[in-house]
């Protein structure tokens, strides 16, 4: 008997190992912005995500899950006022087939309850038969630290620790962390930008877009 609790136990040690190097956050199920998203635990650079932005005020809703094709979903930017022990703060640059462009960027910042509050701002475009159509927001939630996917972090393992639409990008330390900034997350936006207008010009498509 004993042996097979030693088994055992040197057997969920070995599964443990094998994903203790991810840290999982997962939204609130009353968040506007539902999923999870996935970082190193050593350095916070973000290795997956999965994530649904719900815009109330602006009707519409965008999907961010790592994708290279016919448009992309990637990573643009990364920071930390966390010191190496919480969520990184992360934008995201969103060209779905060519009807819909979308910068999200997102902040975080302890709430004092064993959890965290988010504050993230979008800027997005839609593609309809009257042409583009622009939108902006802002939407507030929490997060809480999940656990992890033993098969996602074999998945993540594979793909040598990041989901291939992933560029790694350590992120940049702001300093202690005081109060949320939202100018920073437009400083976040600014690289996409430049991209999301250069693309618009360009591409017309299929709709990702759930309104």
């Amino acid at each position: 008997m004993f042996k097979k609790l030693l088994a055992l136990g040197v057997g969920l040690l070995a599964c443990t190992s094998a994903f203790a190097d991810y840290v999982l956050y997962e939204f609130a199920p009353d968040s506007p912005v539902s999923g999870y998203f996935v970082q190193h635990e050593d350095d916070g650079s973000i290795a997956h995500f999965s994530l649904f932005m719900s815009d109330a005020s602006a009707g519409i809703g965008v999907q961010y899950y790592p994708f290279f094709g016919d448009g992309a979903v990637s990573l643009t930017g990364a920071s930390t006022r966390f010191g190496g022990d919480g969520p990184t703060n992360f934008t995201l640059y969103s060209d779905y087939g060519g009807d819909v462009r979308s910068i999200f960027g997102i902040d975080f910042r302890r709430n004092g309850l064993g959890g965290y509050d988010f504050s993230a701002v979008h800027e997005t475009s839609l593609w309809d038969w009257d042409g583009w159509t622009d939108y902006a927001g802002t939407v507030t939630g929490s997060l809480e630290r999940g656990v992890m996917f033993p098969a996602l972090a074999e998945e993540l393992d594979s793909y040598g620790g990041y989901h291939p639409g992933i560029q790694p990008i350590v992120p940049v330390d702001l300093g202690p962390q005081e109060v949320p900034e939202p100018a920073g997350l437009a400083l976040f936006a600014a690289g996409a930008a430049a991209a999301l207008g250069a693309i618009r010009r360009r591409k017309q498509g299929g709709a990702h877009l759930a309104r």
